[in-house]
């Protein structure tokens, strides 16, 4: 299993799966589940589906983070607060 090195990615954000070698996601896909679910009525949600919206919800934070560290630094912080979200946020819609 062949890890991302820890200058690149400090916080090992693109675990590997072993014997699979796909990136996992740092978020829980039952939760993901849940969430999707709470509108859906009557309706069932597959396996490669739930899979799908978990990468999707984790592409967006990695988006919005990304966004909003650009805010924070356009304050001059180091920092990110949650104005500099919400800023981030408003600004993808």
């Amino acid at each position: 299993m062949k890890l991302a090195s820890a200058r690149n990615d400090p916080w090992n954000l693109e675990r590997k799966v072993p014997l699979e070698g796909v990136p996992m996601s740092l978020l829980p896909q039952s939760n993901t589940r849940k969430l999707v679910m709470e509108k859906t009525g009557e309706l069932r949600i597959s396996a490669s589906a739930v899979s799908c919206a978990t990468e999707a919800a984790a592409d967006y934070l990695r988006r919005l983070g990304e966004r909003a560290a650009g805010v924070a630094r356009s304050y001059g912080r180091k920092t990110i607060m949650d104005e500099d979200i919400e800023l981030a946020r408003q600004q993808m819609l």
